[in-house]
């Protein structure tokens, strides 16, 4: 019967090349998306027991392919009370908060890679680390330390963290030359392509001194600080993706700006800047940030504004 009909056979035949021809483009196409999707693909709430939920619009962790974000905890207990005054007791009860948290979400703080502690008052910081060292016994997170007023008036301490996922890619970077911190934290940890600074002070960390007394010389200091710390996880400052500014005093904002342009030349990470007190009255400025390797490759080598409205990660 074919052979009586050779239109309808070579019309046949144009339709099945064009079906393949069809097919393979959908999967040339399907590859092409799938290697230029984010870097993380979904998002779940992490909501574990034992926890008293307040009424505010917030998860208490959010967990992606390779980062689970922690909420801010505080030392209230299952029943929703607090040891009032007690810093020690609040503490481990935060502590315990965030790993109810991270258990939840199948880690456990060997996973931490970052913490952002907020002090009622810095005079707690000593009693404070007491109790921490017992949860980061060694090789413990990135930390930024902050006096701040809490929402809740019998809350002493409120602490929030990021951990990764891959323990494998995890590792903590001490640059040459520079003595073990003086607390319990790292200089910056490194998970994957991320990497996570803690607040840096304006100190040469080799000798412990201040070069300047001055809010530019004391920026330029943090940042040079940050520098060392990018060149062994062959970073730049390019591949900043967000930092994290906090001020001793208003005044001090246009000097900041100043010294941070010497710096950050290409395109500038997302920034906030707010006035905090730190761990010692002497540092006009505390500097924490994070980046991602080779986010910054391309960009153009030239100055920008100080700060992005937002960044994308990988742009």
């Amino acid at each position: 019967m074919a052979s009586s009909h050779p239109t309808l056979k070579l019309k046949f035949e144009s339709v099945r090349a064009a079906a393949v021809s069809l097919l393979r483009f959908l999967l040339i196409a399907a590859l092409i998306l799938g290697s230029a999707s984010p870097s993380f693909s979904w998002k779940k709430v992490v909501v574990p027991g034992g926890l008293v939920r307040g009424t505010s619009p917030l998860s208490p962790a959010i967990q992606t392919d390779d980062l689970t974000y922690v909420s801010g905890m505080v030392g209230r207990d299952a029943d929703g009370r607090y040891r009032a005054g007690d810093i020690r007791a609040q503490t481990r009860q935060t502590l315990q908060n965030i790993g109810l948290t991270l258990q939840a979400a199948g880690l456990s703080f060997q996973h931490v890679v970052s913490v952002n502690l907020y002090l009622a008052g810095i005079r707690h910081l000593e009693a404070f680390d007491e109790v921490y060292r017992e949860f980061f016994p060694k090789n413990p997170p990135a930390r930024t330390t902050i006096e701040a007023q809490l929402m809740d008036p019998n809350a002493i301490v409120e602490l929030s963290a990021i951990a990764g996922h891959d323990m494998e890619r995890r590792r903590t970077i001490r640059p040459l030359g520079w003595p073990t911190p003086s607390g319990p934290f790292s200089y910056a940890v490194a998970v994957g392509d991320t990497l996570f600074l803690s607040a840096l002070k304006p100190v040469d960390p080799k000798t412990g001194g201040r070069v300047f007394d001055t809010i530019e010389g004391h920026t330029e200091q943090a940042l040079r600080n940050q520098e060392a710390i990018l060149k062994p996880a062959d970073m730049e400052f390019a591949d900043l993706v967000f930092s994290r500014i906090y001020l001793a005093h208003p005044s001090f904002y246009q000097g900041l700006n100043e010294a941070y342009r010497k710096f950050v030349v290409a395109t500038p990470p997302a920034r906030a800047t707010v006035i905090g007190r730190t761990d010692d009255p002497r540092h006009l400025v505390q500097i924490q940030s994070a980046a991602v390797k080779g986010s910054g490759e391309g960009r153009p080598r030239q100055r920008s504004a100080r700060f992005a409205p937002s960044l994308g990660r990988g742009d």
